[in-house]
């Protein structure tokens, strides 16, 4: 039997009808976002004129001049000195702006709120590593124990004022993601394991403290974590947890073998934008307001090297201090002085 042609143009147009109201019938019902709840303000800064974070945000981004050729593939950056290695990036799941560790108010007494900037990934770039030793010297600075000339980058580093410190390369996660050479396993043997962690902290001089570069994986390892804190602790070490998984019990770690730790508040450059990157520039100045100091990771690129020579200048009037991250890691770990009254416990008598 011959059907009309129009009977399957209706066969056809039922099917596609029923198809699409079992879609709108089985998809998700779409939730209202929650809002997240602002910490407790710990500590007031002194009131000054300060510009809106959207007026900030257009500011640096149209100061901040780009090359022509920044799209590197799959967070792969090509070196100025013709490299080719990958920065440090956040893992699936990790936040760009964490909870602050607020300092206690009797340890901010006649201080301006404090800004800490670390670069990490410093010596493999020589030429971007050479200009963020330009920066102001309230920078830290944190160089991977394998680049190359390490003493004498290091060196020149420390004439120019800035405080340094060792960034140990981790395992992480993501087998795509390549923390260099000397890096720190899960699976290494506790001796092995010790003498690499040796090997590294003797790449060179005059750091003040150590900061994970990578480590997703690492950084969730006791075992491991125990061996590498007992090392740093015996040389009276700071600990920093970059912090760039979720999961990491580095910080707790440290702290555990008596060592002054903290973790770092915002990742400024995990987007390459430069108005991401300002925006993580005013997230800085949030949370260095509202808990007292905030401590910021950056790295050697241009879009975050631009930003910094523009924003760093315009701290001081804003009623800020840029501070070596020494500082603020001592303050988060300085004792928290009781206040109030104290009363005496009583003394149960002795029965006769």
């Amino acid at each position: 039997m011959k059907y009309p042609p129009y009977i399957f143009a209706f066969a056809l147009f039922a099917v596609a009808t029923i198809a699409s109201a079992e879609e709108v019938r089985t998809a998700p019902e779409k939730t209202k976002p929650v809002e997240a709840t602002a910490p407790e303000v710990v500590w007031a800064a002194p009131p000054v004129e300060v510009k809106t974070a959207p007026e900030d945000v257009e500011w640096l981004s149209t100061q901040v001049q780009m090359p022509p050729l920044l799209a590197p593939p799959l967070g792969l950056n090509i070196s100025s000195d013709g490299g080719r290695y990958q920065y440090e990036a956040l893992e699936q799941g990790a936040e760009k702006t964490l909870q602050p560790e607020p300092i206690p108010q009797q340890h901010m007494a006649g201080r301006k709120p404090m800004i800490a900037i670390v670069i990490d990934d410093m010596g493999l770039d020589r030429v971007h590593s050479a200009r963020a030793t330009r920066l102001p010297a309230g920078v830290t600075l944190s160089y991977l124990p394998y680049s190359q000339s390490i003493g004498q980058q290091t060196g020149d580093a420390r004439k120019a004022g800035h405080e340094l410190m060792l960034h140990l390369p981790m395992q992480p996660e993501r087998k795509t993601a390549d923390p260099g050479p000397g890096y720190l396993g899960v699976e290494m043997a506790p001796l092995a394991l010790h003498e690499r962690v040796i090997k590294n902290l003797d790449a060179f001089a005059g750091y003040t403290g150590v900061n994970n570069h990578m480590g997703s994986k690492f950084t969730k390892d006791r075992d491991g974590l125990a061996i590498v804190m007992a090392a740093l602790a015996e040389r009276k070490m700071m600990f920093l947890d970059s912090r760039t998984a979720p999961g990491s019990i580095a910080e707790k770690i440290a702290r555990e073998h008596g060592m002054k730790a903290t973790h770092r508040d915002v990742f400024l450059d995990d987007d390459t934008a430069p108005s991401s990157v300002a925006r993580s520039l005013i997230q800085v100045e949030q949370v260095a307001r509202r808990a007292g100091a905030a401590i910021a990771i950056g790295h050697p690129k241009d879009v975050t090297l631009a930003a910094l020579e523009k924003w760093l200048p315009t701290l001081a009037a804003k009623g800020f201090e840029l501070v070596p991250v020494s500082q603020v890691i001592t303050l988060r770990n300085a004792p928290k002085v009781v206040t109030g009254e104290v009363k005496p416990q009583s003394i149960a008598k002795a029965t006769p």
